[in-house]
Protein backbone atom coordinates (compact mmCIF):
# COMPACT_ATOMS: atom_id res chain seq x y z
CA UNK A 1 0.00 0.00 0.00
CA UNK A 2 1.47 3.36 -1.03
CA UNK A 3 0.35 6.61 0.54
CA UNK A 4 1.52 10.09 -0.45
CA UNK A 5 4.36 11.33 1.67
CA UNK A 6 2.95 14.77 2.38
CA UNK A 7 0.02 17.12 1.95
CA UNK A 8 2.01 19.06 -0.64
CA UNK A 9 2.33 15.93 -2.74
CA UNK A 10 -1.37 15.28 -2.41
CA UNK A 11 -2.17 18.77 -3.66
CA UNK A 12 -0.26 18.05 -6.85
CA UNK A 13 -2.41 14.99 -7.43
CA UNK A 14 -5.72 16.68 -6.75
CA UNK A 15 -5.24 19.69 -9.02
CA UNK A 16 -5.12 17.79 -12.32
CA UNK A 17 -8.01 17.94 -14.75
CA UNK A 18 -10.41 15.16 -15.58
CA UNK A 19 -13.23 14.34 -17.96
CA UNK A 20 -16.60 13.68 -16.36
CA UNK A 21 -18.08 10.17 -16.62
CA UNK A 22 -20.98 10.90 -14.24
CA UNK A 23 -22.48 14.35 -13.78
CA UNK A 24 -25.45 15.66 -11.79
CA UNK A 25 -26.22 19.37 -11.72
CA UNK A 26 -29.93 19.02 -10.76
CA UNK A 27 -30.92 21.07 -13.80
CA UNK A 28 -33.38 18.61 -15.35
CA UNK A 29 -35.85 18.47 -12.44
CA UNK A 30 -38.75 20.79 -11.65
CA UNK A 31 -37.99 23.46 -9.09
CA UNK A 32 -39.31 22.43 -5.69
CA UNK A 33 -39.68 18.76 -6.62
CA UNK A 34 -38.31 16.02 -4.33
CA UNK A 35 -35.20 14.34 -5.69
CA UNK A 36 -36.16 10.94 -4.29
CA UNK A 37 -37.79 8.98 -7.09
CA UNK A 38 -36.23 11.05 -9.87
CA UNK A 39 -33.19 10.48 -12.06
CA UNK A 40 -32.08 7.37 -10.18
CA UNK A 41 -32.08 9.03 -6.74
CA UNK A 42 -33.93 7.34 -3.88
CA UNK A 43 -34.07 6.95 -0.11
CA UNK A 44 -31.79 4.63 1.81
CA UNK A 45 -33.36 1.15 2.08
CA UNK A 46 -36.58 1.96 0.27
CA UNK A 47 -38.29 -1.18 1.59
CA UNK A 48 -38.02 0.23 5.10
CA UNK A 49 -38.46 3.94 4.33
CA UNK A 50 -41.01 3.79 1.52
CA UNK A 51 -38.79 6.23 -0.39
CA UNK A 52 -39.95 9.21 1.66
CA UNK A 53 -39.30 12.61 0.09
CA UNK A 54 -37.43 15.22 2.08
CA UNK A 55 -34.67 16.65 -0.12
CA UNK A 56 -35.76 18.97 -2.89
CA UNK A 57 -34.36 20.62 -6.00
CA UNK A 58 -34.38 24.39 -5.53
CA UNK A 59 -33.46 27.50 -7.52
CA UNK A 60 -32.66 29.62 -4.46
CA UNK A 61 -28.93 28.76 -4.59
CA UNK A 62 -26.72 27.22 -7.26
CA UNK A 63 -23.02 26.70 -7.89
CA UNK A 64 -23.71 26.72 -11.64
CA UNK A 65 -26.77 26.64 -13.82
CA UNK A 66 -30.00 27.58 -12.06
CA UNK A 67 -30.63 24.85 -9.46
CA UNK A 68 -29.08 22.78 -6.67
CA UNK A 69 -30.21 20.14 -4.18
CA UNK A 70 -31.41 21.28 -0.74
CA UNK A 71 -30.74 18.72 1.98
CA UNK A 72 -32.46 18.82 5.38
CA UNK A 73 -32.99 16.52 8.36
CA UNK A 74 -36.21 14.55 8.33
CA UNK A 75 -37.62 16.51 11.28
CA UNK A 76 -39.60 13.30 11.79
CA UNK A 77 -39.76 12.16 15.42
CA UNK A 78 -41.43 8.88 14.48
CA UNK A 79 -39.18 7.59 11.69
CA UNK A 80 -35.93 9.12 12.94
CA UNK A 81 -32.74 10.29 11.31
CA UNK A 82 -32.37 7.84 8.48
CA UNK A 83 -35.40 9.00 6.50
CA UNK A 84 -33.42 11.99 5.16
CA UNK A 85 -30.73 9.91 3.50
CA UNK A 86 -30.60 10.09 -0.29
CA UNK A 87 -28.55 7.76 -2.50
CA UNK A 88 -27.61 7.26 -6.13
CA UNK A 89 -26.49 3.81 -7.29
CA UNK A 90 -23.86 4.21 -10.01
CA UNK A 91 -23.84 0.67 -11.44
CA UNK A 92 -20.88 1.45 -13.72
CA UNK A 93 -18.56 -1.49 -14.50
CA UNK A 94 -15.70 0.93 -15.22
CA UNK A 95 -15.56 1.93 -11.55
CA UNK A 96 -13.68 -1.21 -10.49
CA UNK A 97 -10.17 -0.27 -11.54
CA UNK A 98 -8.07 2.81 -12.27
CA UNK A 99 -8.04 6.30 -10.76
CA UNK A 100 -11.25 8.32 -10.37
CA UNK A 101 -12.04 11.77 -9.05
CA UNK A 102 -15.30 12.48 -7.26
CA UNK A 103 -16.12 16.15 -6.78
CA UNK A 104 -19.07 18.24 -5.68
CA UNK A 105 -19.88 21.79 -4.68
CA UNK A 106 -21.07 22.25 -1.09
CA UNK A 107 -22.85 25.18 0.56
CA UNK A 108 -23.11 25.33 4.36
CA UNK A 109 -25.11 28.33 5.66
CA UNK A 110 -23.76 30.28 8.64
CA UNK A 111 -26.96 29.28 10.47
CA UNK A 112 -26.27 25.57 9.91
CA UNK A 113 -27.03 23.16 12.75
CA UNK A 114 -26.48 19.41 12.88
CA UNK A 115 -24.45 17.17 10.58
CA UNK A 116 -24.11 16.98 6.80
CA UNK A 117 -22.48 13.82 5.48
CA UNK A 118 -21.13 13.01 2.00
CA UNK A 119 -20.48 9.31 1.65
CA UNK A 120 -19.23 6.95 -1.07
CA UNK A 121 -19.90 3.23 -0.75
CA UNK A 122 -18.07 0.35 -2.39
CA UNK A 123 -21.08 -1.94 -2.00
CA UNK A 124 -24.78 -1.15 -1.73
CA UNK A 125 -27.83 -3.35 -1.99
CA UNK A 126 -31.12 -1.58 -1.42
CA UNK A 127 -33.62 -3.18 0.95
CA UNK A 128 -31.39 -4.62 3.63
CA UNK A 129 -27.84 -4.51 2.33
CA UNK A 130 -25.08 -5.47 2.44
CA UNK A 131 -23.76 -1.94 2.75
CA UNK A 132 -20.03 -1.15 2.81
CA UNK A 133 -18.78 2.42 3.15
CA UNK A 134 -15.31 3.38 1.85
CA UNK A 135 -15.42 7.18 2.29
CA UNK A 136 -17.28 9.40 4.74
CA UNK A 137 -16.81 13.08 5.46
CA UNK A 138 -18.95 15.10 7.85
CA UNK A 139 -19.70 18.82 8.16
CA UNK A 140 -20.19 19.09 11.91
CA UNK A 141 -21.84 22.20 13.36
CA UNK A 142 -20.58 21.39 16.87
CA UNK A 143 -16.90 21.50 15.83
CA UNK A 144 -17.41 23.84 12.83
CA UNK A 145 -15.16 21.46 10.89
CA UNK A 146 -15.37 19.34 7.80
CA UNK A 147 -13.86 16.13 9.13
CA UNK A 148 -13.33 12.47 8.27
CA UNK A 149 -15.20 9.59 9.77
CA UNK A 150 -12.19 7.31 10.02
CA UNK A 151 -12.72 3.78 8.68
CA UNK A 152 -11.85 0.54 10.38
CA UNK A 153 -8.14 -0.32 10.32
CA UNK A 154 -6.95 3.23 10.98
CA UNK A 155 -5.16 2.16 14.14
CA UNK A 156 -2.93 0.00 11.96
CA UNK A 157 -1.68 3.08 10.14
CA UNK A 158 -4.12 3.16 7.25
CA UNK A 159 -5.20 6.75 8.00
CA UNK A 160 -2.89 9.64 7.05
CA UNK A 161 -3.60 13.12 8.44
CA UNK A 162 -2.77 15.85 5.90
CA UNK A 163 -3.86 18.79 8.07
CA UNK A 164 -2.19 18.42 11.49
CA UNK A 165 -5.70 18.30 12.92
CA UNK A 166 -6.77 14.67 12.43
CA UNK A 167 -7.72 15.39 8.84
CA UNK A 168 -10.20 18.13 9.77
CA UNK A 169 -10.39 21.78 8.75
CA UNK A 170 -12.91 24.56 9.46
CA UNK A 171 -15.70 24.56 6.91
CA UNK A 172 -16.51 27.75 5.00
CA UNK A 173 -19.98 29.25 5.29
CA UNK A 174 -22.32 31.11 2.95
CA UNK A 175 -20.32 30.19 -0.13
CA UNK A 176 -19.89 27.32 -2.56
CA UNK A 177 -16.82 25.22 -1.81
CA UNK A 178 -15.55 22.17 -3.69
CA UNK A 179 -15.08 18.82 -2.00
CA UNK A 180 -12.80 16.57 -4.05
CA UNK A 181 -12.06 12.89 -3.48
CA UNK A 182 -9.35 11.09 -5.44
CA UNK A 183 -9.98 7.34 -5.52
CA UNK A 184 -7.05 5.18 -6.66
CA UNK A 185 -8.56 1.72 -6.87
CA UNK A 186 -5.39 0.12 -8.22
CA UNK A 187 -3.31 1.22 -5.23
CA UNK A 188 -6.13 1.17 -2.64
CA UNK A 189 -5.87 4.86 -1.69
CA UNK A 190 -8.53 7.52 -1.21
CA UNK A 191 -7.48 11.18 -0.73
CA UNK A 192 -9.82 14.03 0.20
CA UNK A 193 -9.50 17.79 -0.20
CA UNK A 194 -11.84 20.68 0.63
CA UNK A 195 -11.55 24.15 -0.87
CA UNK A 196 -8.07 23.28 -2.15
CA UNK A 197 -6.86 22.07 1.28
CA UNK A 198 -5.84 18.42 1.47
CA UNK A 199 -7.52 16.70 4.39
CA UNK A 200 -6.63 13.03 4.74
CA UNK A 201 -5.89 9.69 3.10
CA UNK A 202 -6.80 6.14 3.93
CA UNK A 203 -7.21 2.79 2.23
CA UNK A 204 -10.30 2.50 0.05
CA UNK A 205 -10.78 -1.08 1.17
CA UNK A 206 -10.55 -0.21 4.88
CA UNK A 207 -14.30 -0.12 4.82
CA UNK A 208 -17.11 0.32 7.29
CA UNK A 209 -19.38 -2.68 7.07
CA UNK A 210 -19.06 -6.44 6.90
CA UNK A 211 -16.78 -6.47 3.85
CA UNK A 212 -15.42 -4.38 1.03
CA UNK A 213 -14.85 -4.50 -2.71
CA UNK A 214 -12.76 -2.66 -5.25
CA UNK A 215 -15.71 -0.74 -6.60
CA UNK A 216 -17.24 2.74 -6.54
CA UNK A 217 -20.84 1.71 -6.01
CA UNK A 218 -23.06 4.44 -4.59
CA UNK A 219 -23.19 8.13 -3.62
CA UNK A 220 -24.94 8.77 -0.30
CA UNK A 221 -26.04 12.23 0.92
CA UNK A 222 -27.02 12.01 4.57
CA UNK A 223 -28.33 14.38 7.22
CA UNK A 224 -26.70 12.88 10.30
CA UNK A 225 -29.25 14.10 12.83
CA UNK A 226 -33.00 14.35 12.74
CA UNK A 227 -32.89 18.11 13.33
CA UNK A 228 -30.13 18.98 10.82
CA UNK A 229 -30.96 22.28 9.14
CA UNK A 230 -30.69 22.96 5.45
CA UNK A 231 -27.48 22.63 3.43
CA UNK A 232 -26.94 22.45 -0.32
CA UNK A 233 -25.02 20.39 -2.87
CA UNK A 234 -24.47 20.89 -6.60
CA UNK A 235 -22.33 19.82 -9.57
CA UNK A 236 -21.58 16.25 -8.52
CA UNK A 237 -19.16 14.56 -10.92
CA UNK A 238 -17.10 11.42 -11.20
CA UNK A 239 -14.28 11.72 -13.70
CA UNK A 240 -11.17 9.91 -14.84
CA UNK A 241 -8.56 11.04 -12.35
CA UNK A 242 -4.92 12.05 -12.76
CA UNK A 243 -3.00 9.01 -13.87
CA UNK A 244 -6.27 7.37 -14.79
CA UNK A 245 -7.75 6.82 -18.24
CA UNK A 246 -8.54 9.83 -20.43
CA UNK A 247 -11.44 8.00 -21.97
CA UNK A 248 -12.36 4.42 -22.73
CA UNK A 249 -11.84 1.68 -25.26
CA UNK A 250 -14.77 0.54 -27.38
CA UNK A 251 -15.36 -1.77 -30.36
CA UNK A 252 -13.90 -5.29 -30.72
CA UNK A 253 -10.78 -5.70 -32.84
CA UNK A 254 -10.12 -8.87 -34.85
CA UNK A 255 -7.12 -11.09 -34.21
CA UNK A 256 -4.17 -10.40 -36.50
CA UNK A 257 -1.30 -12.71 -37.52
CA UNK A 258 0.05 -12.66 -33.97
CA UNK A 259 -3.06 -14.60 -32.95
CA UNK A 260 -4.40 -11.73 -30.83
CA UNK A 261 -6.09 -8.37 -31.55
CA UNK A 262 -4.25 -5.04 -31.43
CA UNK A 263 -5.21 -2.40 -28.90
CA UNK A 264 -4.93 1.39 -28.67
CA UNK A 265 -4.36 3.66 -25.68
CA UNK A 266 -4.42 7.46 -25.38
CA UNK A 267 -2.37 9.30 -22.77
CA UNK A 268 -1.61 12.92 -21.87
CA UNK A 269 -4.31 15.48 -21.05
CA UNK A 270 -7.97 15.63 -22.04
CA UNK A 271 -7.90 19.43 -21.68
CA UNK A 272 -7.95 20.61 -25.28
CA UNK A 273 -5.92 23.74 -24.54
CA UNK A 274 -3.05 21.63 -23.19
CA UNK A 275 -2.48 20.09 -26.65
CA UNK A 276 -0.93 17.03 -25.01
CA UNK A 277 -2.09 13.76 -26.57
CA UNK A 278 -0.07 10.65 -27.39
CA UNK A 279 -1.53 7.67 -29.22
CA UNK A 280 -0.03 4.24 -28.55
CA UNK A 281 -0.81 0.92 -30.21
CA UNK A 282 0.27 -2.56 -29.16
CA UNK A 283 -0.34 -6.17 -30.14
CA UNK A 284 0.51 -5.65 -33.82
CA UNK A 285 2.67 -7.83 -36.07
CA UNK A 286 6.36 -6.90 -35.63
CA UNK A 287 7.94 -4.54 -38.16
CA UNK A 288 4.70 -3.84 -40.04
CA UNK A 289 3.78 -0.28 -41.04
CA UNK A 290 0.69 1.59 -39.94
CA UNK A 291 -0.96 4.94 -39.26
CA UNK A 292 -3.38 6.33 -36.67
CA UNK A 293 -6.89 7.44 -37.59
CA UNK A 294 -9.45 9.63 -35.83
CA UNK A 295 -13.05 10.66 -36.30
CA UNK A 296 -15.91 12.13 -34.33
CA UNK A 297 -18.01 9.09 -35.35
CA UNK A 298 -17.77 5.54 -34.06
CA UNK A 299 -18.33 2.49 -36.24
CA UNK A 300 -17.69 -1.25 -36.40
CA UNK A 301 -17.22 -1.87 -40.12
CA UNK A 302 -15.58 -5.03 -41.50
CA UNK A 303 -12.61 -3.95 -43.65
CA UNK A 304 -9.97 -6.33 -45.04
CA UNK A 305 -9.09 -8.70 -42.16
CA UNK A 306 -10.24 -6.41 -39.38
CA UNK A 307 -12.95 -4.13 -38.00
CA UNK A 308 -12.71 -0.38 -38.56
CA UNK A 309 -13.90 1.29 -35.35
CA UNK A 310 -14.26 4.84 -36.71
CA UNK A 311 -16.60 6.16 -39.40
CA UNK A 312 -17.85 9.30 -41.03
CA UNK A 313 -15.16 11.88 -41.76
CA UNK A 314 -11.98 9.93 -41.00
CA UNK A 315 -8.77 11.90 -40.47
CA UNK A 316 -5.50 10.10 -41.22
CA UNK A 317 -2.20 10.89 -39.52
CA UNK A 318 0.02 10.15 -42.51
CA UNK A 319 2.21 13.22 -42.82
CA UNK A 320 6.00 13.31 -42.50
CA UNK A 321 7.08 11.23 -39.51
CA UNK A 322 3.55 9.88 -38.96
CA UNK A 323 3.81 6.65 -40.96
CA UNK A 324 5.05 4.28 -38.29
CA UNK A 325 6.74 0.90 -38.14
CA UNK A 326 5.92 -1.48 -35.32
CA UNK A 327 8.78 -2.48 -33.07
CA UNK A 328 9.84 -6.13 -32.61
CA UNK A 329 7.35 -6.12 -29.72
CA UNK A 330 4.57 -4.99 -32.06
CA UNK A 331 4.22 -1.44 -30.72
CA UNK A 332 4.39 2.16 -31.92
CA UNK A 333 3.25 5.57 -30.66
CA UNK A 334 2.73 9.11 -31.93
CA UNK A 335 2.27 12.47 -30.25
CA UNK A 336 -0.26 14.49 -32.24
CA UNK A 337 -1.06 18.18 -32.58
CA UNK A 338 -4.73 18.49 -31.65
CA UNK A 339 -4.72 22.22 -32.37
CA UNK A 340 -4.54 21.44 -36.10
CA UNK A 341 -5.79 18.00 -37.10
CA UNK A 342 -4.80 17.18 -40.71
CA UNK A 343 -8.32 17.40 -42.16
CA UNK A 344 -7.65 19.30 -45.40
CA UNK A 345 -8.15 22.59 -43.61
CA UNK A 346 -6.34 22.18 -40.26
CA UNK A 347 -9.02 21.57 -37.63
CA UNK A 348 -8.56 22.11 -33.88
CA UNK A 349 -10.05 19.91 -31.17
CA UNK A 350 -11.91 22.17 -28.73
CA UNK A 351 -13.54 21.72 -25.34
CA UNK A 352 -16.69 19.63 -25.65
CA UNK A 353 -15.50 17.64 -28.67
CA UNK A 354 -15.44 13.83 -28.55
CA UNK A 355 -12.91 12.16 -30.84
CA UNK A 356 -12.41 8.46 -31.46
CA UNK A 357 -9.00 6.98 -32.31
CA UNK A 358 -7.79 3.72 -33.86
CA UNK A 359 -4.79 2.45 -35.82
CA UNK A 360 -4.62 0.77 -39.23
CA UNK A 361 -1.67 -1.50 -39.97
CA UNK A 362 -0.44 -3.88 -42.64
CA UNK A 363 -0.49 -7.60 -41.97
CA UNK A 364 0.05 -10.90 -43.72
CA UNK A 365 -2.65 -13.55 -43.55
CA UNK A 366 -1.28 -17.01 -44.42
CA UNK A 367 -4.56 -17.80 -46.21
CA UNK A 368 -4.87 -14.68 -48.38
CA UNK A 369 -1.45 -12.98 -48.29
CA UNK A 370 -1.06 -9.24 -47.78
CA UNK A 371 -3.94 -7.62 -45.93
CA UNK A 372 -4.73 -4.95 -43.35
CA UNK A 373 -6.11 -4.92 -39.83
CA UNK A 374 -7.08 -2.44 -37.12
CA UNK A 375 -6.92 -2.01 -33.37
CA UNK A 376 -9.96 -1.43 -31.23
CA UNK A 377 -11.15 2.17 -30.74
CA UNK A 378 -10.54 4.68 -27.96
CA UNK A 379 -12.94 7.56 -27.26
CA UNK A 380 -11.95 10.82 -25.51
CA UNK A 381 -14.22 13.72 -24.58
CA UNK A 382 -12.16 16.89 -24.31
CA UNK A 383 -12.72 19.77 -21.94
Amino acid sequence: MRFLASGAAAALVLTASASAQFSEGFESYANGSPIEGQGGWHNWDTCATGNRTYNRVVNALQASGSQSLRMIGSMDPVNGNFASDTVYELNNPNYTTGVWEFSCQTYIPSTFFGEAWIIILNDFSDCGGPYNWSFQVQFNAASLNVQPIIPFGSAAGQFVDLTGNQGATPYLVDQWVELKVLIDLDNDIVTASYGGTDLFQHAWLESFGAGSSQNISTIDLFCGTNDTTEWFIDDITIAAGPGGPLGSNYCTAQANSTGSPASIDVTGSNVAADNDITLAASGMPPQQFGIFLTSMDQAATPVASGTLCVGGNIIRFQGPGQILQASPAGEYSLSIDISALPAGVPTPIVAGDTYNFTTWFRDVDPAIGNTANFSDGYSVTFQ
